[in-house]
């Protein structure tokens, strides 16, 4: 039940933002982690130097939207890499928190691929 209200959520938050679906899953993947690895950031860190996205530069540079920028210079190409919000990208996070509470119970799901 708790999975349908969610891909309910997020499907209508894509549609307001007007984001593709693999960015959208991206960004649910940063949003999972800034909650599930919260205790493990230093404290006073802002949220646009987390470290939310993990993976290959061809994944994380796709789209118009340009949400994620590598956490230092340039990304190495064919290995993961660490990547942060970018300005919009953290004004598309907000919106995304703010429209959707997080629970503890979304993080499987998230991270298998579920939501959508």
């Amino acid at each position: 039940m708790k999975l349908e209200i969610l891909r309910e959520k997020v499907e209508e938050f894509r549609a307001e933002n007007n984001l593709g679906k693999k960015v959208t899953r991206l960004l649910l993947e940063a949003w999972r982690r800034f909650y599930m690895f919260e205790h493990k950031a230093e404290k006073g860190t802002k949220l646009e130097d987390r470290w939310l996205g993990l993976g290959y530069k061809s994944t994380y540079n796709k789209g118009r939207e340009k949400l994620f920028t590598p956490i230092e210079g340039q990304p190495v190409i064919k290995a993961l890499n660490w990547w942060k919000l970018t300005d919009k990208g953290v004004e598309v996070f907000k919106k995304l928190d703010k429209k959707i509470a997080w629970d503890y119970s979304y993080s499987q799901p998230i991270f298998d691929g579920e939501v959508i």
